[in-house]
């Protein structure tokens, strides 16, 4: 009967159980090209997953031309994020955007950087393109 109850409610597992596991995922040591998309699956598991890893996830974000824009629009607090407790920009804290050539807009960067500002640690930035 105790088993049935448990798979009826889901397994609960308590967060700081949680928070270990998902610091396994970005541990120096094992972190590997998938890392990001690991979290993000992560995230997808259930409300209490998405809490203790969204920070893992943003802390140090890689990334690249393709995800660029649709990682400055994840931040922009005017947009879609409203319903976000604390927003995601408050997770980042190594902010590398040294692979990118930026020949575009400078205020997209700069509206990165605000909405970065309370945690940043570390910012690398762009390369600049002479055209």
């Amino acid at each position: 009967m105790v088993a049935q109850d448990l798979r009826a409610r889901g397994a609960f597992l308590p967060t700081e159980l949680v928070v270990t596991i998902l610091s396994y995922a970005t541990d120096e040591d094992t972190v590997n090209e998938n890392w990001q998309s690991t979290l993000f699956s992560c995230c997808l598991v259930c409300q209490q997953w998405y809490a203790a890893a969204i920070p893992f996830l943003y802390s140090k974000p890689v990334i690249s031309a393709r995800n660029y824009d649709s990682f400055a629009g994840t931040l922009d607090v005017r947009g879609k994020a409203r319903h976000i407790q604390e927003p995601l920009g408050n997770f980042v804290k190594h902010l590398d955007l040294g692979a990118l050539a930026h020949s575009g807009s400078k205020s997209v960067t700069a509206r990165l950087l605000r909405a970065c500002k309370e945690e940043l640690e570390v910012f690398v930035a762009p390369a600049s393109t002479f055209s």
